[in-house]
């Protein structure tokens, strides 16, 4: 897509040789939600294949009539033998916020159950402490967790043990969480922390549900929630490459000049990630 390696995808080729394409497919490859699409009677399937189209001009304008004689907005080439769909589309048919995943086509993941450890020992020799030459340390963190469709089940404890002391196990806390993503929330229930950006965290026993609108769209900032796409762009030419956005980070690299943000907007029912690029070669 546009020369950007796009993954596999499931394609139903026509009498003709031509892979038949259709809504979805496009709207998964970057083209913007708003754009036209026009019936593909040229790949000689019974299925709904459409291909994206640009806007109807007026008539009457000299400078139309010359874009007329341009190149199709959208090129397909398939490669018969490497199984390879090479796909050129003009820009104005793309949408800005090229990365996001409609919630539509998010699913709960695979059932899983893990264990993540670490585990640290230490031995100091010769230093006398409590009447003890040797003095051995063993400390280790362990966090369980499974996956059984939308809910992530999770729980922490802490294993010390000292030459001078008894084996402790301390119990971090024990959840389960879901994401809601028509209501672009979060419901957790069991134990947990507050926040420390106010006061001391304090822990929980509860059964939150936080729900992020339209009015909290800064709240994207914390990295609570991951529903918009983290966008950055970097300029990599001996040129001056600028790049405008609502919040700027500006950073430099070399000869360029570049800029991140995570702002995001909510458009067409979904949140994304907003960006103007202005770029001087």
């Amino acid at each position: 897509m546009n020369a950007h390696w796009q993954g596999y995808s499931r394609l139903q080729i026509g009498d003709g040789g031509k892979p038949c394409v259709q809504v979805a497919g496009w709207l998964e490859w970057g083209v913007a939600p708003g754009a036209l699409f026009a019936p593909d009677n040229g790949s000689g399937s019974s299925l709904h294949c459409v291909m994206p189209a640009e806007q109807q001009k007026e008539s009457g304008d000299a400078s139309d009539e010359a874009e007329d004689d341009s190149e199709d907005p959208v090129r397909l080439r398939y490669d018969v033998r490497r199984q390879r769909l090479s796909v050129r589309i003009d820009a104005s048919l793309m949408s800005p916020s090229r990365g996001y995943v409609p919630p539509s086509r998010l699913d709960d993941g695979i059932p899983a159950v893990w264990l993540d450890y670490q585990v640290k020992a230490a031995q100091n020799n010769g230093a006398m402490f409590a009447g003890v030459e040797r003095r051995t340390t063993l400390f280790g963190t362990f966090n369980l967790g499974a996956n059984a469709g939308p809910w992530r089940i999770r729980s922490s404890h802490i294993y010390s043990r000292y030459t001078d002391g008894k084996p402790e196990w301390e119990h971090i806390d024990a959840y389960a969480q879901r994401d809601i993503a028509r209501w672009r929330g979060r419901l957790r229930v069991g134990e947990g922390y507050t926040d420390n950006l106010l006061f001391d965290s304090m822990p929980y026993t509860a059964m939150p549900l936080v729900v992020h609108g339209k009015v909290w769209k800064y709240a994207f900032d914390v990295g609570a929630f991951h529903f918009t796409p983290y966008r950055r762009k970097k300029a990599q030419t001996l040129g001056s490459g600028l790049i405008h956005l609502r919040r700027r980070v500006e950073e430099t690299c070399g000869d360029c000049r570049t800029a991140t943000t995570n702002e995001s907007h909510y458009t067409n029912g979904a949140f994304a990630a907003q960006e103007d690029l202005y770029c001087e070669i």
